[in-house]
Parts: C-alpha cells; sequence; structure tokens
C-alpha cells in the first residue's frame, strides 16, 4: 500500500502568520511487519514559508 499525503504547515506569530506547503509519500518503513509507519522531518530547508494573512 502507497499512498500521497500533502498539507499546508502554518507557523502563526503574534501579527504575521508564514505558510509552507508538505507532501510526502507514505508509508516510509515496513508497515505491515512494524504495523506503525511514522516520519521525522528534522532538515526543513527544501520547504519555503511564505507570509500569508490568514
Amino acid at each position: 500500500m502507497q499512498f500521497a499525503v500533502s498539507f499546508d504547515f502554518v507557523i502563526t506569530l503574534k501579527d504575521k502568520s508564514y505558510k509552507a506547503s508538505i507532501s510526502l509519500d507514505l508509508p516510509c518503513g515496513n508497515l505491515i511487519e512494524e504495523g506503525t509507519s511514522s516520519k521525522e522531518i528534522t532538515d526543513m530547508s527544501a520547504f519555503v514559508f511564505k507570509r500569508v494573512n490568514l
């Protein structure tokens, strides 16, 4: 089983908001043997945050 998921990651400060779109191909790992799948994103340099008005 393979699927893709995408979502918007929003950081909101006092008077500003920043948004980045993130797309992931899941599962990452052996879902059948492990029973769960997770992905930790530690390098945020690949994502472009744009200032938005919410």
